[in-house]
């Protein structure tokens, strides 16, 4: 029997999306699974008890691309149940072997327990914590680099540079990189502590902090000297929850230029929206849309007025 899926979010298996769950073992398909992959699957299949191979009862999430791969594996056993045998740490000591020759598993997990943490490396060089928010879709994250390119810059006659572009959330690592030519400065700021090691990893000397979005105030941080601060523009990618009341109070005291909002639930933007509209305009919409949808929002100051 086929792998099946385990998100009922992912419909059809695409080449293009990174980030597959599926709860068999039985049989692979070529396509997404390199062959280093199976025969880590097939060294897990002595690791794991017969019993747990039958539906439902072990889930195995990969999150890969072109360059490498991350896995974890989830059974009904507790850690000790699985892990505790010297015969089981023996195989997994030899798994990790392979990793290391083949140089393309940067990240293993096993009921939680964290066998091998490297590096997840990206087709733009960027390297990673395996554990980090990036976009699971090839399709969404590529769409989200050409719209930002495209918009970003200055309109025609003025200059294409900001003074300042300040990033909050995920894939800030990803969006600081492709704008690095759109400011003189940037700003980061997160409340991931692997987000954060990615911006010491992948920036030289950057100006980043890790910070609590509950109790986070701006004025603290020097970033607004003045009532105005229109050569600003604020790219915020939110999680689940949104920005949250303080992130988003503490957004509109900044008085950039222009923000963008990058959500993947309509709810939670909603809420955000109803602190931000106080200070701004929505400019424009985007749905993009592939086995989920995301939406930008483009906010501006001036146009308030």
């Amino acid at each position: 029997m086929a792998l099946q899926l385990v998100s009922e979010k992912v419909i059809t298996i695409e080449p293009s999306r990174n980030l597959i769950a599926f709860n068999k073992f039985d049989e692979i398909n070529h396509q997404i699974i390199s062959q280093h992959l199976e025969t880590l699957i097939a060294m897990l299949k002595l690791i794991i008890p017969v019993e747990l191979l039958e539906d439902g009862k072990t889930t195995i999430e990969i999150r890969r691309n072109h360059l490498n791969y991350s896995m974890r594996v989830n059974t009904l056993l507790t850690n000790t149940s699985v892990l505790g045998n010297t015969k089981n740490e023996l195989l997994i000591k030899i798994l990790l072997r392979s990793f290391l020759d083949a140089k393309n598993c940067c990240y293993l997990e096993i009921n939680g327990r964290i066998y091998w943490n490297g590096v997840y490396k990206d087709i733009l060089s960027l390297e990673y914590d395996p554990r980090s928010f990036r976009q699971p879709d090839d399709s969404i994250r590529e769409y989200l680099i050409k719209w930002f390119q495209n918009t970003i810059p200055r309109e025609s006659g003025k200059s294409r540079e900001w003074d300042t572009i300040i990033f909050f959330g995920g894939e800030c690592t990803l969006l600081g990189k492709i704008l690095s030519g759109y400011s003189k400065k940037q700003y980061f700021y997160t409340d991931y502590p692997s987000i954060y090691g990615d911006i010491k990893r992948n920036y030289k000397n950057p100006c980043v902090e890790l910070i609590d979005y509950k109790n986070w105030k701006i004025s603290r941080n020097g970033l607004v000297n003045d009532s105005s601060n229109l050569d600003c523009c604020c790219i915020v990618n939110t999680g689940y929850q949104g920005m949250g009341v303080n992130l988003a109070q503490e957004i509109c005291k900044m008085n950039s230029a222009e923000i963008y909002v990058i959500s993947c639930n309509q709810d939670s933007w909603a809420k955000d929206w109803v602190i931000l509209m106080e200070s701004y305009k929505l400019l424009e919409q985007v749905e993009i849309r592939t086995n989920y949808s995301v939406w930008i929002y483009k906010l501006s100051k001036q146009a308030l007025h």
